[in-house]
C-alpha cells in the first residue's frame, strides 16, 4: 500500500442540498413508516396551533428491545411482502392487542 491509496476521493454523487425544514419533514415521514416523501410547499402554508400539532401528530419515541434472529428475520421478510416498516409493524400489532383482537392467539402460542 502506497501513500496514494490513502488520498481522500471524491464522492461520485454530490448530496442534494435540502433545507432543515425539509430534512425534518422527510425524517418525520420516515418515522410514522411512509416510504413516499411529499414535499410540503411552506410558502401558502397556515400556520398550525400547537394544539392542532399535538392532535394530528402522534409522539414517536425511540425503543430497544431484543430480539432473536429468528424473529428478527421473520419480521424483515415481513416488512419486505408488505412494505410496511418494522416499526409500524410493531405499532399495528399493539393495536391489535391492546383492542383483544389478537389476545387468544398469543396465549396460547408455544413461542418463548
Amino acid at each position: 500500500m502506497s501513500l496514494l491509496s490513502l488520498k481522500c476521493n471524491t464522492p461520485s454523487a454530490k448530496p442534494k442540498k435540502v433545507s432543515v425544514d425539509t430534512f425534518i419533514d422527510e425524517a418525520e415521514l420516515y418515522a410514522r413508516g411512509l416510504t413516499t416523501v411529499v414535499k410540503l410547499d411552506r410558502v401558502n402554508a397556515k400556520p398550525c396551533s400547537s394544539s392542532q400539532l399535538d392532535e394530528d401528530v402522534p409522539n414517536f419515541t425511540r425503543c430497544t428491545f431484543t430480539l432473536s434472529e429468528e424473529a428478527k428475520n421473520s419480521l424483515t421478510k415481513l416488512s419486505c411482502s408488505t412494505g410496511i416498516a418494522r416499526s409500524r409493524l410493531i405499532r399495528i400489532w399493539l393495536d391489535q392487542m391492546e383492542n383483544g383482537e389478537l389476545v387468544g392467539d398469543f396465549v396460547n402460542s408455544s413461542v418463548r
